[in-house]
């Protein structure tokens, strides 16, 4: 519907898209011109030039033939806070409203929030950021206020996040229930408010064991307590650390019973209702009588001619039964074994290699090149009962040796020998997060679950993703590991380019160009809420159905990582994947992938698009040509394996050549 400003009451939504200072100097009164009978279309963005300096909350009289007067505030022009134009200024203005009553009678919404109302909130005395994300479907928003205990306090609106979200930063947060008001108002002047509460607990449980370590005489119980009602203590018996969500863990509410039926490092912690963890996992060592003495390994060896570790010791007094015989790779487990042996206590079973009846020697053919293994050997009297750990003994395996190890295996042997004790892979700190999520994709795909393990998680949940691609993979990794992700979730969020309450794509960066990887790995870990906010991201899907990253010419199916560069196989699997996988519709021809084969049998340009290829796509052929072409890529990767397990000593590209050997199933 058309209609003339001359006649009209209109009312404008402020949309400004640039300031373009102009040196002609208008002379009278009138705070805004609009050229006598111009029509516009609702909906329809113009340019307005001030004739004196304008500021927000200012009142714009129409210079001629019309009543209308155009009011920040209550209808018509809403300027950004802090928006002002000097006397020529040009700027734009929306219009939301014309002369049929397409007027807005609907207050603006809160979206999402963290903190949520209601929640308790672990924290340990850092800062704490209250984020609320906002939307108005219709004539947009004009004020947000954010009120804590009825008093008025400074938030920020946009910053490094979208234009709909207000950030609030408690700086120095204490043990205390937080009352915060958000009240809203559109440029219609409609308003609503939204009360959150919540409240912070910044202390971690503490659990004491009774009775304390010690030597008894047989079974007996030990009572876990934490200070904390309602805290979850979690423990493991097999004298291997406990971890949340770990396979060697048990847990239950405090207080809880647990039974000591041979000598142990009970180990234990605890996590209280807020989430806190308790700083560090506490162990008590119980031994039921006497254990042997620790041995020593007189010989180690690695026969390069038999691809086999020689290993001999000497032999333990008194009745014995047979030796355990031990190994590891990670710097974690090396640890774990000097603890046991320090301690007096049993090594972990789930580090055992083999047992053996009387022979004091062994021989190990199960390994693989280029890492180094520790070994050690405990002896078992006749009771049944396990001694000390020998101290360990490193074993290099020749590089340049091939063995005929499973390639997944000798992938998963290098990278557990690469890790830094802080948890991560890659040496290089921009890339540290990406490396380190493909490679507990690989070992979560691989089912490993060890210190190792635990130790990366603990670095990819404590460090800070700097774009929403790291974000989302983060995220995506965390929960597949059983992990809440909601804070990360409202952050993804906030990130997003939104518009009203409908998310349209992610950025690399929150002011960025959204992109296809980024919204595709970003719908799917926005899905990961354990809040519904399933409607917000629909037109995220469609985005990837129709993404300007698509050459709708040229290639019309085919996904890019950035605009008018050619086609990637890669982005395009990856979306395609997604979209199948997550959403459950497929809209794209992706035969095109299967021409873009090489003679070697990788993909585009190389390893990464060929992983992607066939762990991603399901039509590289009809029937015998797509096992052909598959196998062929299957061959290609294992041909660039090197000798040590690795692809290119690169751990983000080792972490996905297991993962696209195991899914892809061409293996011969």
């Amino acid at each position: 519907m058309r209609t003339t400003i001359k006649t009209s009451k209109l009312f404008l939504l402020a949309f400004i898209i640039s300031l373009l200072m102009l040196n002609t100097s208008f002379a009278g009164i009138n705070n805004l011109y609009i050229p006598n009978g111009e029509t516009v279309l609702g909906g329809d963005i113009k340019t307005y030039t001030a004739r004196n300096s304008i500021e927000a909350g200012t009142s714009f009289v129409v210079e001629s033939g019309g009543d209308a007067t155009f009011r920040a505030g209550s209808g018509g022009i809403a300027l950004k806070p802090g928006f002002h134009a000097k006397n020529g200024a040009k700027f734009a203005a929306k219009f939301w409203y014309d002369s049929q009553g397409l007027q807005d009678n609907k207050a603006p919404t809160v979206v999402d929030s963290y903190p949520t109302d209601g929640e308790n909130v672990a924290n340990d005395g850092s800062p704490l950021e209250l984020r609320v994300i906002f939307a108005d479907d219709d004539s947009g928003i004009y004020s947000v206020k954010l009120y804590e205990d009825g008093v008025e306090v400074q938030a920020t609106i946009g910053g490094s996040y979208n234009d709909q979200t207000l950030s609030y930063i408690i700086t120095n947060p204490v043990e205390q229930t937080y009352i915060y008001t958000v009240v809203l108002e559109d440029m219609a002047g409609n308003t609503d408010s939204i009360d959150i509460s919540f409240t912070v607990d910044n202390d971690p449980p503490v659990t004491t064991a009774s009775p304390t370590g010690g030597t008894f005489s047989g079974p007996f119980t030990v009572t876990l307590s934490s200070d904390e009602a309602g805290s979850t203590i979690y423990y493991s018996t097999d004298n291997y650390p406990p971890f949340v969500n770990s396979s060697n863990t048990d847990s239950g509410v405090s207080p809880i019973v647990v039974t000591i039926d041979r000598s142990m490092n009970l180990q234990f912690f605890a996590k209280d209702t807020a989430g806190n963890i308790e700083t560090t996992t506490k162990s008590e060592v119980y031994l039921l009588g006497a254990i042997p003495d620790a041995l020593t390994i007189t010989l180690a060896s690695f026969d390069s001619g038999a691809q086999r570790v020689e290993l001999s010791w000497n032999a333990a007094s008194g009745q014995i039964s047979g030796y355990h015989l031990y190994r590891c790779l990670s710097p974690f487990d090396v640890d774990i074994l000097n603890q046991s042996r320090n301690g007096g206590y049993p090594p972990p079973a789930r580090l055992r290699i083999g047992a053996l009846s009387t022979p004091t020697s062994s021989s190990d053919s199960a390994i693989v090149s280029g890492v180094t293994y520790f070994y050690g050997v405990t002896a078992v009297d006749a009771n049944g009962t396990e001694g000390v750990i020998s101290p360990l003994v490193p074993i290099d395996v020749d590089s340049t040796t091939s063995g005929d190890s499973d390639p997944s295996m000798k992938a998963m042997a290098w990278l557990e020998s690469t890790q830094s004790e802080e948890g991560y892979w890659d040496d290089k700190r921009r890339l540290r997060m990406l490396a380190t999520s493909q490679v507990l994709n690989a070992y979560k795909l691989m089912g490993k679950d060890d210190a190792g393990t635990h130790h990366a998680l603990f670095y990819l949940r404590g460090h800070f993703a700097d774009n929403n691609d790291y974000l989302a993979r983060k995220m995506i990794l965390l929960a597949d590991y059983g992990q809440n992700v909601d804070e990360m979730v409202n952050r993804l969020i906030a990130q997003s380019q939104i518009s009203g309450t409908q998310i349209q794509g992610w950025g690399v960066r929150t002011r960025l160009l959204f992109d296809a990887v980024s919204t595709a790995l970003g719908a799917k870990a926005a899905d990961l809420s354990t809040r519904s906010i399933d409607p917000m991201i629909n037109e995220g899907r469609l985005y990837l159905a129709g993404s300007t990253y698509l050459d709708s010419k040229n290639f019309p199916d085919r996904f890019g990582w950035v605009r008018a560069q050619d086609p990637s196989v890669f982005v395009s699997c990856l979306v395609y994947n997604i979209v199948e996988e997550y959403y459950g519709f497929s809209i794209y021809n992706s035969s095109w992938i299967s021409d873009y084969q090489n003679g070697d049998g990788s993909f585009g340009n190389g390893l990464i698009d060929t992983c992607a290829a066939i762990m991603w796509i399901d039509d590289l052929g009809d029937g015998g040509a797509q096992w052909i072409k598959g196998l062929a890529a299957y061959n290609y990767i294992l041909d660039k394996q090197s000798s040590n397990g690795s692809w290119n000593d690169d751990p983000y590209l080792t972490g996905l050549c297991i993962e696209a050997l195991e899914k892809s199933g061409y293996a011969p």
